[in-house]
């Protein structure tokens, strides 16, 4: 063996070491020993947050949608449908388009009380815009489509 390579073997062993070492998931920390958490842990932990910080229902508007080839325009609103496993957040767009948003890919924000209560007043606005002309229902007898009187 020369001396050039005579380093290999024991650089070979302290390799091997270290990667053993790493293998095991456990490190010290301040005199304690802390699991290390594997990708698979950590994205099912923060799919676990963002159903909880997103639930069905959450209406949200759109900051930056970080997608080349078909993105949702900048400033629309959706209510998120679901939080899949992996942390995407399943939309349902006004403008009827269903794409998700990627948490740390795209920008976006939960709409304030505000907000909210500006699109409750829009709806109950046209509501009565649309019910303009018509005659009061009577609770009396009414049909109910199926040839069936009924009496509220």
């Amino acid at each position: 063996m020369s001396n050039e390579n005579s380093y290999i073997l024991p650089a070979f062993f302290v390799l091997l070491y270290f990667v053993f070492k790493l293998s095991r998931g456990v490190k010290k920390l301040k005199g304690k020993k802390v699991k290390k958490m594997n990708d698979w842990a950590r994205m099912e932990r923060e799919a676990k947050r963002l159903k909880e910080a997103y639930p069905e229902g959450t209406r949200l508007m759109l900051l930056h949608m970080d997608d080349p080839y078909a993105p949702v325009p900048e400033g629309t609103r959706g209510t998120v449908r679901h939080v899949d496993d992996m942390g995407t957040i399943h939309m349902q767009w006004d403008n009827g388009r269903t794409l998700g948003l990627v948490p740390g890919e795209d920008s976006f924000r939960t709409l304030t009380e505000e907000e909210l209560r500006e699109e409750g007043n829009i709806k109950e606005d046209s509501e009565l815009e649309e019910n303009e002309g018509e005659e009061p229902k009577e609770d009396a007898d009414f049909d109910d489509g199926f040839g069936m009187t009924q009496t509220m």
